[in-house]
């Protein structure tokens, strides 16, 4: 206990060193406040610009998978003649399938105009009758679609035309689908972009990209992962307590200085009331004999060291002698 009183007392000296501390302290923290800022508003600014990356990468993407699929699309002639002669299917299927590695593709899907499945590269694994009414109307589709295994494939759609200008409504003589595996473009895209991204399910809160099917409806989302906590971050978590820590320690100090201020206050006015009780019994007592006020005062003056005390003894010797 004896310490702690020790330490809660401080002189004028202390507390002024002790407020620069705080001042310091203060202001480190403000600017420390400010550099979080800004560290936050450019990786803010960083994650908008992933985001249109990747976006303007995932709609080329799609826009070089339908001019593929639309190359495909032209070949009615070819593939009427051989679906009613049945002559040279051998030769169109190889043809399919080699185009299909040249253009590094996963999949391919040909379908008649009632239809059925005329040649397919893999098993089908989603449901493509929605998808061949939805190309009866638009001609052409690219879109993404979940897969029965839960791989999102990213797919594109184009009517076998009889005429490539599409002239006339319903001339076609079939349909044809293409497309990749997403996932396995991942490494490739996150190259290319610069992002790193995890793919979700469910809506994130913030920073993603929706992927969306033939009826325009998202099933999947791209989620930019969330950076590493920088250096600012942890520290900031550990310094916001401390700060409040140390604000309260400085309060404390400050309210338990001034009370011991006030006391000391209260304290020397008791003894200089004191002092002066004994003073107006002493000047009573002796000055029905000045020579020993005079003695007694020289003997005081001896150890007195206070200025205005001394001067109170003077004056009574001058009394005394007068």
């Amino acid at each position: 206990m004896k310490r702690l009183k020790i330490f809660l007392f401080f002189d004028k000296i202390k507390i002024c060193v002790f407020g620069l501390i705080f001042l310091f302290i203060f202001f480190s923290h403000y600017n420390f406040l400010i550099l979080k800022k800004a560290i936050r508003d450019t990786e803010k600014m960083e994650e908008k610009y992933s985001l249109e990356r990747l976006e303007y990468f995932l709609e080329s993407k799609k826009e070089n998978l339908l001019n593929q699929v639309l190359e495909l699309g032209v070949w009615s002639e070819l593939f009427e003649q051989v679906k009613r002669d049945k002559k040279d299917e051998e030769w169109f299927r190889d043809n399919i399938d080699n185009w299909i590695k040249v253009v590094k593709l996963d999949f391919a899907y040909i379908f008649d105009k009632d239809g059925q499945l005329y040649h397919q590269t893999q098993p089908l694994t989603f449901d493509f009758q929605p998808i061949l009414d939805k190309l009866k109307n638009k001609k052409n589709l690219c879109f993404f679609v979940r897969s029965s295994d839960n791989k999102i494939l990213n797919v594109a759609g184009s009517l076998i035309n009889r005429s490539e200008d599409f002239n006339q409504e319903g001339e076609y003589a079939g349909f044809i689908l293409v497309g990749r595996i997403l996932e396995k473009s991942f490494p490739l895209i996150k190259e290319a972009t610069k992002t790193d991204f995890i793919l979700s399910k469910e809506l994130p809160k913030e920073n993603f990209i929706s992927l969306k099917d033939y009826n325009n409806n998202p099933i999947f989302y791209l989620e930019l992962k969330k950076p590493k906590n920088n250096i600012y971050q942890r520290t900031g978590r550990y310094l916001k307590p401390l700060w409040f820590l140390i604000i309260f320690i400085n309060f404390l100090l400050i309210f338990l200085f001034f009370k011991e201020v006030k006391r000391k206050i209260a304290e020397e006015k008791n003894r200089q009331f004191l002092f002066f009780g004994k003073l107006m019994g002493f000047i009573i007592h002796e000055l029905k004999n000045p020579l020993a006020t005079i003695s007694n005062c020289l003997y005081l003056l001896k150890a007195i060291k206070e200025e205005d005390k001394r001067n109170v003894y003077l004056e009574i010797m001058g009394k005394a002698v007068d």
